[in-house]
């Protein structure tokens, strides 16, 4: 089993008893009013990952987002709304077997102040950072996906949706990547986050892990490798994405067993590194 005390978030400890005391005993039935009000600071906080390591918590917010999270019965310390949305609020707990001390409601301008949206969100939550990658994953996955140095949060949620969409076993981000928990990964990912395995290695651990499973490397490479469309998939492999500008770091390319190229037609240069991955992911 991946030992979650080597995961890079493995190491967070729960939050402080201060702040569990705040997201226990605030009362859902008085309407936040101010910025200034300590869950406010703890959702604003959140943007941070300073503080989503300190306190092992993240923002959520989008309804795709939450719904996505209450499906997968997810752990959430906090869900706010607006006034007006208390009773959607409400059965959205209910429905999900939540207590409805989690509710808070907002008023709308205190919702927005938390958020990155431009428009204020119908609902916004703090989930608990927990590890979701198991041995089973390494036993039973086809394809794994590795993210190496991509450092753009909507290109790592655009993947996120990507790798559960096309029913990859999970996603390893490695060399920098942006954080999985940040809320524009979170947004992006459109909710698959919660249904899509994600594990923080370093290079060194994702490669010997890989080696001991039986995993073939394929590197994507935007010029120079075997067409895409003639390549023989292996039966268990990492398909492994580089950094948007500067590629695959040389320590992983060097030890990929194939490499793979999507030949462009077009006058285009190359694509994008979330368009190229869907486009391999469904190959």
């Amino acid at each position: 089993m991946l030992d979650a005390n080597r995961h890079k978030y493995g190491k967070i400890k729960e939050a402080n008893s201060i702040t569990k005391v705040l997201l226990r005993h605030l009362s859902m039935n008085a309407i936040i009013t101010s910025r200034h009000n300590t869950l406010s600071q703890l959702a604003r906080s959140l943007h941070h990952t300073k503080y989503r390591r300190k306190h092992g918590l993240f923002f959520i917010e989008g309804e795709n987002s939450i719904y996505s999270a209450v499906q997968a019965r997810w752990e959430l310390t906090a869900l706010f709304c607006a006034p007006t949305e208390v009773d959607a609020a409400r059965a959205l707990l209910i429905e999900g077997g939540y207590p409805l001390s989690l509710l808070h409601q907002m008023e709308s301008a205190v919702l927005q102040s938390i958020s990155e949206t431009q428009t204020s969100p119908r609902f916004a939550a703090i989930g608990r950072i927990k590890s979701t990658f198991d041995a089973s994953i390494w036993q039973q996955a086809k394809v794994l996906l590795v993210l190496d140095g991509v450092s753009d949060p909507g290109n790592v949620g655009t993947l996120l949706r990507a790798a559960a969409a096309s029913g990859a076993g999970g996603v390893i981000l490695t060399g920098n990547s942006a954080d999985p928990y940040s809320p524009k990964v979170i947004r992006s990912s459109a909710g698959s986050i919660f249904h899509c395995p994600v594990a923080i290695l370093d290079q060194e651990e994702l490669l010997t892990r890989g080696a001991n499973e039986d995993f073939v490397i394929v590197a994507a490479d935007a010029h120079g490798g075997l067409n895409y469309r003639n390549f023989s998939w292996p039966k268990k492999y990492f398909l492994v994405l580089g950094n948007e500008k500067h590629g695959i770091s040389p320590e992983i390319l060097t030890t990929a067993d194939h490499r793979v190229t999507i030949p462009i037609t077009g006058r285009a240069e190359s694509l994008n590194v979330a368009m190229a991955g869907t486009v391999l992911l469904f190959a």
